[in-house]
């Protein structure tokens, strides 16, 4: 074999084993946020996987809050083998631990581990929080895997529709370089949130400068499994509301394609086949996970993160620009001076022609 021949091996070799890396399992409640139903009332979730990587067995310890929750009972679903069986749930106060192996082989993918069922105490906000989880695969080698809690509401809030001029919100200002080339360039808001449902949405207000020479962007989905979804042109076009005294508009986003999937990321940025050349800029605030009706997960909100730190690096490769910067800024009105100088919404004075 030639030098050049090894090297390519070799690299070939390296990517594979980076790829087999990213897709890390994760075991998670789903769904990861729900409202509580009345007193007396069953409460049911899901313990579910994401990126099974031939799993032949499963431990797991499920804490509630047992002054809003009581124990009823919680089974092995259908993600092992046919043929698995289980050992009989210990309940300990407010923990229950399952588990339950397969003797047949493993299993691959996404599905569900086990089912569970409380009866409700008293409507408040809670926790179902995963500990010790163990994942191992037919030889009894365990496999490591992150997790994923889950939240019960004593009552959802409103969608925030309306973005109010002024204030903080999240800013992104990038450079396109070469005109008509493809341009990737995300920042990550949040991540492991959760499985998508179909019927619900990523919600958010957007700003664009009227100096930037893209208006295409927003708030974007990852799925573990590598699909992305986001803002099209056509999308831009649909927004539900405008705000036209201060230029925000209101954007939804339907999980319904990816419904099934865990969510591996949720960015704010662009991402299209084709940009001209120049600058990009934006503003996204209140981006919210939704049922339509009620918000069931506050995702990144102004008036709760605007003192929270934010993503110091790209989500993914960036292409098409020479960097994307992602900071708290403050809305201000574009305005023009004379002379040909112009006030962006960051107060920067820029000449032009």
């Amino acid at each position: 074999m030639t030098r050049l021949k090894i090297v390519r091996s070799t690299l070939v070799i390296l990517l594979l084993a980076s790829s087999v890396c990213m897709a890390q399992t994760v075991v998670l409640v789903d769904p990861s946020v729900v409202e509580s139903p009345t007193v007396g009332e069953d409460l049911k979730v899901s313990i579910k996987i994401s990126q099974g990587n031939n799993i032949a067995g499963y431990q797991f310890t499920l804490e509630f809050d047992g002054t809003a929750l009581e124990y009823v009972t919680i089974i092995n679903a259908d993600f092992l083998p046919a043929g698995a069986f289980a050992i009989p749930p210990k309940v300990n106060g407010d923990k229950v631990t399952l588990a339950a192996t397969s003797l047949t082989g493993g299993t691959n993918g996404d599905g569900t581990l086990a089912k569970a069922t409380f009866k409700v105490l008293k409507k408040s906000d809670s926790a179902l929080k995963l500990s010790g989880v163990k994942l191992s695969d037919p030889d009894a080698t365990a496999i490591t895997s992150k997790t994923v809690d889950g939240k019960i509401a004593s009552e959802l809030a409103a969608i925030i529709t309306k973005r109010p001029f002024g204030g903080k919100s999240l800013k992104l200002n990038a450079k396109i370089t070469t005109a008509g080339a493809p341009v990737t360039a995300l920042r990550a808001v949040s991540q492991d949130a959760g499985i998508a449902k179909a019927g619900t949405f990523i919600e958010y207000q957007v700003k664009f400068s009227n100096l930037s020479v893209l208006k295409v962007g927003g708030v974007y989905v990852h799925t573990a499994d590598g699909k992305v979804i986001g803002p099209s042109d056509i999308a831009q076009g649909m927004r539900l509301q405008a705000d036209e005294d201060g230029g925000w508009v209101h954007s939804r986003l339907s999980l319904t394609p990816v419904a099934g999937k865990q969510i591996a990321a949720i960015t704010v940025g662009t991402k299209v086949d084709s940009a001209p050349a120049g600058l990009f800029s934006m503003l996204v605030d209140n981006i919210q996970l939704t049922n339509g009706n009620k918000m069931l997960q506050p995702i990144w909100l102004s008036s709760a993160n605007a003192g929270d730190p934010v993503s110091a690096e790209p989500y993914g490769d960036l292409v098409g620009v020479e960097s994307l910067d992602l900071d708290v800024s403050d809305d201000v009105k574009i305005a023009v001076e004379p002379k040909n100088k112009v006030i962006t919404i960051w107060g920067k004075i820029k000449n032009f022609k």
